[in-house]
Formats: structure tokens, C-alpha cells, sequence
């Protein structure tokens, strides 16, 4: 056997042992127990994937990640940003219309950083925030957007600076701006997500009784979305609960359903090549080493190489590679 030979096998053994970053990761976030925020203390849970359909818990355990101080965490979701991961999310009980932002470097630990504030009290009505979730524009710049549960108007709020560091003043954070469609009307409706392909923002909706699944389009977040199209998955129940809207990697655009939230805890996925004109079979969801269903979980489809290494540096591909 030659030098060149052993050189060769060397390359070939080397190669073949060197693990291989995928282009995109899951990661599926709740709050933790099975019924509503409002009915007990409730705090961060966060599952992963390599496939988008098996996911593992991240915690050694079941405890929640963190729980606020007086608990009652509602709806988190989760971006990747200059180093840190960004969770907004919102309160369980009708307190206040207040959003909270916090980081991690890990995932695991969190710090809080501000609230936000997005209307005034109404003094005995209904103070809750639905979904808050991160959207990112073509530009890169970041936005939260999120439903007034008394009325179900959406509304947005953005840093005025794209630099994470500024946003634990809420003093450098926008004016709330209410989210309209192409005649100038308020959009009312259930659950939204929004992810952006080309330059052109997409969302994903239930209407307000859960009923059907919707779809819009606009070139601008805050406005001139396009009229709703109801869209028609393949599915034996009656009643939608939208819980993410995103694109994969290679431009696949997937919905994210669940069944009325606690009435079955099922969740489960379709896809779609044509922007929604036809969709995939249903797939199911299955979120293990938890010791209570899932009801609800928001996923987020992880495709910036930085967020990735994140979660490698953290130690969390192990558990899906």
C-alpha cells in the first residue's frame, strides 16, 4: 500500500466522521401544563427537530425554563439575533396589554430586558395579548406583531434601532400601529403569522370562531394586505386553530394546525409547493419527553447559520443528530 493510498483513506475516513450542519432546524415553543395560561402558573417550554414532525424537549426535566415572577406566561416566541435568542411573550390573566421581551444565550437561561406596553388598561374588560410574534422584513429589520384579544385587532410595534442591545428601553420601541387591509380597514381576526418569500409578506389565519384557515398577501406588513382566501387542508375536524405560518428552507411554504387548542390536543402540519393553492395530507406533530400533552406550539423553522451554531455551541443538536 502506497503513501498515497493510506493519505487517500485518511481524507476518506475523515470526511465521512465530520458531522454535517443541516440547513434548518425546528424548534417549537409553549408555555408549560395543559390548560391556559389564565387557569395556572405557566411557564417556558421549548422542544426541537430535525424533521419538523419529532420533537425532544430541550430541559434535562419538565420544569418549566423560566416562569415569571408571578408566572402566567402566555404565547412565547423566539428569534435568533447578533448572538442572543429574543423571547416575546405575553401575560395569562387580564392584567394589563403588556408584552415581555427577555434573552438567552442558550436558550435555557433567561434574562428580562423590558415590557411593552400596547393600549391603556381597560379597567375590568379583557387585558390579554394574543401571539405576539417576531416577523423579520426583507431589510432585515425586526417587527412584533400581535392581537388585541378585546376587539382582535392586530397590531405591530419595531425597535427603532436593528441593534438588540437598545431594546431593553421601551423608549427606543415604535408607536403601536394597527394593521389594515387594501380597503383601509382594521384586521380582526383569530390567531396570524406572517413570514415573508421574495419580498412579499404572507399570512396565515384562523377567523375568530376557528372555523376555516385564511391566507393573505401584502408587500408591506402594516398594510394593504390582500383580501382573505380561505383555504381548504385535508382534515377530519371542523375547527382550526392557526399556530405558525413559515417557509423552509428550500422555499416550501408550511402550516402549522392545531384542534381548538385543549379540545383534542392534535397538532399537526401541511405543506405547500404553490403558495397555498393546494395542500400536502396532513402530517402529525409529536413533541416527547414532556409529562403533560401539548395543546399548543408555536414553531419556527431555524435557517440563519449563526442561530444554528447557537444551538450546537448550547449543546441541543445532540438530541435530534
Amino acid at each position: 500500500m502506497t503513501f498515497d493510498t493510506l493519505l487517500v483513506g485518511e481524507i476518506q475516513m475523515s470526511t465521512e466522521s465530520k458531522p454535517v450542519t443541516p440547513k434548518e432546524i425546528f424548534l417549537a415553543y409553549f408555555f408549560s401544563g395543559e390548560g391556559y395560561a389564565e387557569d395556572s402558573d405557566t411557564g417556558l417550554q421549548i422542544s426541537i427537530s430535525g424533521d419538523g414532525c419529532e420533537f425532544y424537549n430541550i430541559s434535562e426535566n419538565n420544569e418549566p425554563l423560566y416562569i415569571p415572577r408571578k408566572g402566567k406566561l402566555r404565547d412565547p416566541y423566539i428569534i435568533f439575533k447578533d448572538g442572543y435568542w429574543i423571547m416575546v411573550h405575553s401575560y395569562g390573566e387580564n392584567i394589563s396589554p403588556i408584552l415581555f421581551l427577555l434573552k438567552s444565550k442558550d436558550l435555557k437561561n433567561w434574562t428580562p430586558m423590558c415590557s411593552l406596553r400596547l393600549e391603556k388598561d381597560i379597567p375590568g374588560g379583557n387585558n390579554i395579548i394574543d401571539v405576539p410574534t417576531w416577523v423579520i422584513d426583507p431589510n432585515g429589520h425586526v417587527h412584533i406583531i400581535a392581537c388585541l384579544d378585546h376587539n382582535h385587532h392586530w397590531v405591530e410595534i419595531h425597535p427603532l434601532s436593528d441593534d438588540p442591545e437598545t431594546w431593553g428601553d421601551e423608549n427606543n420601541w415604535s408607536s403601536v400601529t394597527e394593521m389594515t387591509d387594501i380597503n383601509g380597514d382594521v384586521l380582526i381576526q383569530g390567531n396570524s403569522y406572517v413570514d415573508v418569500k421574495d419580498g412579499v409578506f404572507y399570512m396565515g389565519f384562523n377567523d375568530i370562531k376557528s372555523i376555516n384557515i385564511h391566507m393573505r398577501s401584502s408587500k408591506s406588513l402594516v398594510s394593504g394586505w390582500s383580501l382573505p382566501r380561505v383555504l381548504s387542508p385535508k382534515y377530519e375536524q371542523n375547527c382550526f386553530d392557526s399556530v405558525s405560518f413559515i417557509f423552509l428552507f428550500d422555499g416550501t411554504l408550511r402550516y402549522n394546525i392545531s384542534c381548538g387548542n385543549s379540545l383534542q390536543y392534535k397538532q399537526w402540519y401541511i405543506y405547500s409547493n404553490d403558495l397555498g393553492m393546494t395542500w400536502s395530507e396532513p402530517v402529525y406533530i409529536k413533541h416527547h419527553g414532556f409529562n403533560h400533552r401539548i395543546n399548543w406550539a408555536e414553531i419556527a423553522c431555524i435557517k440563519d447559520p449563526d442561530a444554528i451554531k447557537s444551538l450546537s455551541d448550547a449543546g441541543l443538536l445532540r438530541l435530534i443528530i
